[in-house]
């Protein structure tokens, strides 16, 4: 075999199964991921941005009056 052969159908097939595993695996650690971590860290960091906000709109409506 000098290696320049194609391979065969079962070899491509098994291939692409291999690779659709791969990306589904990917694809659900991602989402675990998102659930655990990113969605309390949002929840803390939007929490500050709002208060923040609020800090922010209130000394502006207490300087205008």
């Amino acid at each position: 075999m000098s290696g320049h052969e194609q391979p065969g159908l079962i070899d491509r097939l098994v291939g692409v199964c291999l690779r659709v595993l791969g990306a589904v695996l990917a694809l659900y650690v991602a989402v675990y991921l998102v659930q655990t971590i990113l969605w309390p860290l949002m929840l803390f960091i939007g929490g500050g941005v709002l208060i923040w906000m609020g800090v922010v709109v209130i000394k502006t409506w207490r300087e205008r009056y």
